[in-house]
């Protein structure tokens, strides 16, 4: 049902000047914002470019004197200066430049803040299954590219198991849908994969990672803190396909709405997240700022793909973000409970706590958010803790961005979350909407996934995005039809044959125009070795779990000393979404596949390849386990071609002759009383093909 008021108030046409307008404002934010931007006391010669009045002030008149300076091959005269630390402009800057000042010096908002554009769908043509592939064909016809040819069947369901679970596919379904690669067989697919738990899971990591979840306190001796239940709660609402509207209302003010009961309870657990100390010498009123600044900085990366944290000490360099609205969203967070140094001997020294009744009638107890009359909030000069007289402020949103609507009260958490999901917000929707595109098709609409910002760059495809966006927007914020949108599209479909003129172009003007494979992240590379192996022990939801974890890894675990007290039965084969996650010591398989610390907001993981990765999936404990048990049931699965069935459960395909012949000498290489398969599922675990979304 489209949002009644999202064609009134969030979307607007663009014109061929407000493009204009951007391009430049992206090159002055690059080259000149440092020294007339934003940030007061760092601007020279009282000149804001950032603006219309001080982009009046050089560019009006016969020679513009922007251009005299940008052009000029004195050192004293030239801009940016020499020797000051940022760029000369690139002729094709300066020739942009040179086409606005033409144009008249048009003004615009940045790209990310402006209204939502109104994108004319076009027609999908012949190529296309829908609207968005229509866009994406013209971004490449821009080009002078085709698409590329579709991926073959098997490689598409592996593609979408992989992005909308994080698990291999059943090697059988996968074998019905290449006997049947119809339309109509891949929508079922796609239906079956976006109702499993599973999916569920996956989508979890990617937010958990936003909201930096952890199971421990983070600073000084990094004690285990209850915090379980919130990860429990994001299952269920991203499993009910909860409104993204809703899921943001239940974690930023669920505890002040009662009529979401425990469930608002549990949503507001999100405040507990940040890091807290326990440390007997630490000053409270310095840990309290800190946690007021934690989640300001959380709020901006997750929900408004800002770099708001930057405005903690002084204007912001390149947004117009001033260092009081970075309090004024302080202040919102100033009614929660919360002490500056806690007594961790134990969880229960977590102050306030919260219980709740699971479905089986055990008491849980968790890290709870509870609200109190507000801490008086000041700006505090340089961010220093100890400065005194700063201005007291009340909560209020940034004048960047459209205003908050609250008369005679003071604003609460419950007014930021309405505010951040309406529909005229121009971020919300354009953050959701370029991460989960990334998500799903390994490829950036914006180049820095954190900043929308000025530093942040231009989208690759600003009509897609706002076409997604306002897509979002109108389907009532419902997450699932926006993946359902991407993964259904015949762009998403597209073969990952590398394509010599398209890598080529430089990745700023890079159409879509193959896929992009990619490593699986941490948790479900692990997942790979227990899914394949049939050890995983796929229960959802429930405690942290413990599997092996090397001895000794906790030594420096001190205040107290601790030891890794390793799980039992199924819990040792539990997804890696439930490994305890203790943040400065994440588990080092996770770690060794760029898993985040989580101590801060990542709207992007890492990939890197390294020597502790192939170790940990050649050596590690559970990989050894998973090749044992990978063995064992590639008999069971077809007792005359067990190397055959092994490359069926791993790689969902038929294996090549070549390939079984190199399984082969591996199985014959085993020493006697060896299983004589290990270590052929060993090397088959090994490949890059078995951990790859292709």
């Amino acid at each position: 049902m489209p949002h009644p008021l999202l064609l009134a108030l969030a979307l607007a046409p663009a014109s061929a000047d407000d493009a204009l307008a951007r391009d430049a404002r992206a090159v002055l934010s690059e080259h000149c914002f440092a020294c007339h931007g934003p940030d007061a006391s760092a601007r020279e010669a009282g000149l804001r470019l950032d603006g219309e009045r001080g982009v009046r002030e050089v560019t009006d008149g016969d020679e513009p004197e922007l251009l005299a300076r940008i052009t000029s091959a004195d050192p004293d005269v030239v801009m940016p200066p020499p020797g000051g630390g940022r760029d000369a402009l690139q002729e094709s800057e300066v020739a942009l430049l040179r086409e606005w000042l033409e144009a008249g010096a048009p003004v615009a908002e940045h790209w990310s803040l402006a209204p939502l554009a109104r994108v004319q769908e076009p027609a999908p043509g012949e190529w296309g299954w829908s609207a968005l592939d229509g866009l994406v064909l013209q971004g490449l016809e821009s080009a002078g590219l085709e698409p590329a040819p579709d991926a073959d069947p098997r490689t598409l369901a592996r593609r979408l198991a992989f992005d909308l679970t994080g698990l291999p596919p059943d090697p059988d379904r996968v074998a019905e849908l290449a006997a049947d690669p119809t339309a109509a067989a891949f929508t079922v697919y796609v239906e079956e994969l976006l109702s499993s738990a599973h999916h569920a899971e996956r989508l979890a990591v990617w937010w958990l990672d936003l909201v930096r979840y952890g199971d421990s306190s983070g600073y000084h001796s990094d004690r285990p803190v209850p915090l379980w239940p919130y990860r429990d709660w994001v299952l269920e609402a991203l499993g009910s396909n909860l409104a993204f509207d809703e899921f943001t209302r239940a974690q930023v003010a669920g505890d002040l709405l009662p009529e979401l009961g425990d469930d608002g309870d549990l949503a507001a657990v999100y405040h507990r997240l940040c890091k807290v100390t326990d440390e007997g010498g630490a000053q409270a009123g310095e840990y309290l700022v800190k946690y007021a600044a934690d989640r300001v900085r959380t709020l901006g990366t997750a929900w408004l793909g800002l770099t708001v944290g930057c405005a903690q000490c002084h204007d912001h360099k390149y947004d117009p973000l001033s260092q009081r609205e970075f309090y004024e969203l302080a202040a919102f967070f100033a009614d929660i409970e919360q002490v500056g140094v806690y007594e961790l001997r134990d969880y229960r020294g977590f102050q306030p706590l919260g219980k709740v009744q699971r479905e089986d009638g055990k008491e849980v107890t968790f890290a709870a958010t509870v609200s109190t009359d507000p801490m008086e909030t000041r700006v505090l000069a340089r961010g220093d803790w100890l400065a005194e007289g700063g201005e007291v402020v009340q909560p209020n949103t940034p004048a960047l961005l459209p205003p908050l609507r609250v008369e005679g009260r003071r604003a609460t958490r419950a007014d930021l979350a309405e505010w951040l999901v309406r529909p005229d917000h121009p971020l919300v929707p354009r953050v959701v909407a370029a991460r989960v595109w990334e998500l799903l098709m390994g490829q950036p609409l914006v180049p820095v996934a954190d900043d929308l910002g000025a530093q942040g760059g231009r989208p690759h495809d600003a009509r897609l995005l706002d076409w997604l966006a306002g897509r979002f927007v109108a389907s009532g914020f419902d997450l699932r039809d926006l993946v359902r949108t991407i993964v259904t599209s015949r762009a998403y479909a597209q073969s990952a044959r590398p394509r010599p003129e398209l890598d080529a172009l430089p990745p700023e003007r890079r159409p879509f125009g193959r896929a992009v494979p990619r490593r699986l992240e941490a948790e479900f590379v692990r997942d790979v070795l227990l899914a394949t192996s049939g050890l995983l022990d796929d229960r959802v939801g429930g405690p942290s779990v413990f599997p092996y974890q090397p001895e000794g890894y906790w030594q420096h675990l001190n205040f107290p000393r601790r030891r890794w007290k390793q799980s039992e039965g199924g819990d040792l084969y539990r997804r890696g979404l439930y490994t305890h996650w203790q943040r400065t010591f994440v588990h080092p398989f996770l770690l060794a596949f760029d898993a985040p610390t989580r101590e801060e907001s990542v709207a992007r993981r890492a990939r890197s390849n390294g020597p502790l990765a192939a170790l940990a999936l050649l050596d590690g404990p559970t990989a050894l386990d998973a090749a044992r048990a990978l063995a064992r049931r590639a008999r069971e699965r077809d007792p005359e071609r067990p190397l055959e069935a092994m490359v069926e459960l791993v790689l969902q395909r038929p294996a090549a002759p070549a390939e079984l012949e190199v399984l082969a000498q591996l199985a014959g290489s085993a020493d006697a009383g060896e299983d004589p398969h290990v270590a052929a599922a060993r090397a088959l675990l090994n490949t890059s093909e078995a951990i790859t979304r292709p």
